[in-house]
């Protein structure tokens, strides 16, 4: 039997795949590319014999002309489009698959003996807790105007009050 995160988990992934198909459905009208295009676009995204772009253009006898009249083409950039959308999907997929036990083993590494593998370990789940940049935003740059943070409060009891007096009173040209 399932457990509901595991659930929630697979009914997220098919939506995305689902998504994903319909955007290839829609793809596939009367306007979509064939023959020698649809051929190259094919093995453009062929993970199985990845080549580069100029033994493709050999492969399918496309000429540097052709090949700059189809990158001129809606039809073969809307193809194209499409397969990089559903390639980056289909990786979100996957590692959507293996975040949460890659988060435990790094959890897990935490505690390791080796102090370097263990600091590494806390450092990178604390990078994990900090809110990512959102996407076409530059980097570096906040989302609203930057508003300084809360200072630091510290429990003002009798000994840390003495203590401030304290050096404050032994440097008085610097106090303004």
């Amino acid at each position: 039997m399932l457990s509901y995160p595991r659930l929630i988990e697979l009914i997220a992934v098919c939506g995305i795949v689902l998504i994903g198909l319909v955007e290839v459905l829609k793809s596939m009208g009367s306007r979509s590319i064939q023959g020698r295009m649809m051929g190259f676009v094919e093995d453009l995204f062929d993970e199985k014999s990845p080549l580069e772009i100029s033994e493709l253009m050999e492969k399918w006898k496309v000429s540097q002309h052709e090949f700059s009249y189809w990158l001129r083409d809606k039809r073969f950039l809307k193809e194209i489009k499409i397969k990089l959308k559903w390639k980056a999907q289909t990786g979100q997929i996957f590692i959507a698959r293996y975040a949460v036990s890659a988060a435990a083993r790094l959890v897990q590494l935490t505690d390791s003996r080796n102090t370097e593998t263990s600091r590494s370990a806390c450092v990178d789940v604390l990078n994990l807790l900090k809110p990512r940049q959102p996407p076409g935003r530059p980097p570096g740059r906040p989302a609203r105007p930057a508003i300084p943070p809360e200072p630091e409060t510290i429990p003002l009891t009798e000994e840390v009050a003495s203590a401030i007096l304290d050096q404050l009173a032994r440097r008085p040209e610097q106090v303004r």
